[in-house]
């Protein structure tokens, strides 16, 4: 009988505090909207070739953002931001149910906490219905940077990145960024979307250290900075950290600086070679 009690305490704790429980899928939680982490897979969408040779994704980022969780024994509690990016879509059911919400099961504390985490999620949507409804999609990303705004002699106490200042004729206030379609993320990372889709992104992945990259074509590095996860990642140098003092300065203590990097939704054709029979090949 204790047993079974204990049991119930359990399932009750963690229907409660964790959003991520097989409880809470059952029983949506109060805190959000729109249950979170859901959606199937991203990767379950299709990659094909386009008439001109390129290759392109089927789905496009509609937004993105961060959970960021606190756990201790079996309770554990989340938060996250996902009802603003809903915000952008029509009052349809039929586009919230086909959009896919993934996380990067990737924790961006590391092994700096203990107790805490953040995982980031995407939010996507098949390219032709954002095309044919006007669905506003992300066209650029931002990092906020003080030393960076500094600079630039710009206000930073809301932490807005300075290009979105230049960009929005020095607008500061929140409400009035969302009409011009800026998004705070969360940890320094701000994004903008539009219905020109002039320019459209597949995937976001975050990358430890300032020298991180990923060679695979249509990926690219969008800040130079960090996100804000560590103490005083705002006040860094970021990519631009110069290596020629690696004598004097250790750093490996930038090791867990976390830097964004996405997908463009169409890349340029991959380069192709012909192997002849009876010719010899050197992978390097």
């Amino acid at each position: 009988m204790i047993a079974q009690n204990s049991i119930s305490i359990f399932i009750f704790f963690d229907a409660y505090f964790n959003e991520n429980s097989l409880i809470s899928h059952i029983l949506p939680s109060s805190k959000s909207k729109f249950p979170i982490f859901n959606s199937p897979a991203s990767t379950s969408a299709t990659i094909h070739e386009n008439s001109n040779g390129e290759i392109e994704d089927s789905h496009v980022l509609v937004g993105v953002g961060f959970e960021t969780c606190f756990s201790f024994l079996f309770l554990k509690s989340c938060t996250n931001n996902i009802n603003q990016i809903f915000d952008i879509f029509p009052n349809d059911r039929e586009f919230l149910e086909k959009a896919q919400i993934s996380y990067i099961k990737k924790n961006l504390y590391a092994k700096k906490r203990y107790f805490s985490t953040i995982y980031a999620y995407e939010v996507r949507l098949p390219y032709d219905i954002v095309k044919e409804e006007t669905i506003p999609a992300i066209d650029d990303f931002y990092v906020f940077n003080k030393k960076e705004n500094e600079n630039n002699h710009n206000d930073f106490s809301k932490k807005i990145p300075n290009g979105i200042l230049i960009e929005s004729n020095n607008e500061k206030t929140f409400s009035g960024l969302k009409k011009l379609g800026y998004f705070n993320a969360g940890y320094g990372l701000w994004y903008h979307v539009s219905t020109e889709h002039k320019k459209s992104y597949s995937h976001i992945n975050y990358l430890f250290g300032p020298k991180a990259d990923i060679p695979i074509p249509g990926w690219f590095q969008p800040s130079l900075y960090p996100l804000s996860i560590n103490t005083n990642d705002e006040l860094s140098l970021g990519s631009n950290r110069p290596l020629k003092d690696f004598k004097a300065m250790d750093y490996h203590q930038f090791d867990y600086e976390v830097y964004l990097f996405v997908k463009h939704r169409v890349t340029a054709k991959l380069p192709s070679f012909n192997l002849v029979a009876n010719k010899k090949l050197k992978i390097v």
